[in-house]
């Protein structure tokens, strides 16, 4: 009799207990990018979102990786460049429990533009012709190389080139390919009108 009393008072006693603890958590947060992805310089609007959360939060601690930092549950930043820039968010609580959640933003490479000009035009044939890209622009970083294909089955590089084409009374199209320090390439055409061999 007196084993079954104290056997019932110790499951009430842990069952009272039980009830009386509650594990530690760390807080669940999510974040929101918007936009996540756009040409330089890009405004994005950063908010920190939390879903659940044991007791009130003391700080949101933004961190990205072009070496700023900012605070705040909404922040708005502008970032330039290219490529990918990773966002860290720290959120503690009062309990000092933190929890870190991560991001991008991906700064994406404008197409350099192609451009170039010949002399003399029209273009006699059997006689150098030179071609020019110095017109050839990069907005958000640099050209790196210039690929000439004159339509012949010849081809060249470099910023200027001359080239003469053989066959009279033709017509040729000569593409121009600019690639830039990002590896991204666009292309320009013109047909060149020829004239005759001895003009």
């Amino acid at each position: 009799m007196t084993r079954g009393a104290g056997f019932i008072l110790l499951l009430v006693s842990c069952a009272s207990l039980s009830g009386c603890f509650l594990l530690p958590q760390d807080p669940v947060v999510s974040m929101s990018v918007s936009p996540s992805s756009g040409y330089g310089p890009l405004p994005v609007h950063l908010e920190a979102h939390v879903e659940s959360a044991q007791s009130d939060i003391v700080s949101y601690e933004w961190t990205f990786g072009d070496g700023t930092t900012a605070v705040g549950r909404e922040v708005d930043r502008e970032f330039t460049g290219i490529g990918i820039v990773s966002i860290h968010l720290a959120v503690t609580d009062a309990r000092g429990r933190q929890t870190i959640v991560e991001g991008s933003v991906r700064l994406l490479n404008r197409l350099p533009h192609a451009q170039f000009t010949f002399q003399p035009n029209p273009a006699p044939t059997h006689h150098p012709i030179k071609f020019d890209a110095s017109g050839s622009t990069d907005e958000d970083g640099a050209i790196v190389s210039y690929h000439w294909d004159f339509g012949d089955g010849n081809t060249a590089v470099g910023v200027a080139v001359e080239h003469a084409f053989e066959g009279p009374d033709f017509d040729y199209r000569v593409v121009l390919t600019v690639t830039d320090d990002s590896g991204d390439a666009n292309s320009a055409y013109r047909d060149i009108e020829l004239i005759g061999c001895d003009h």
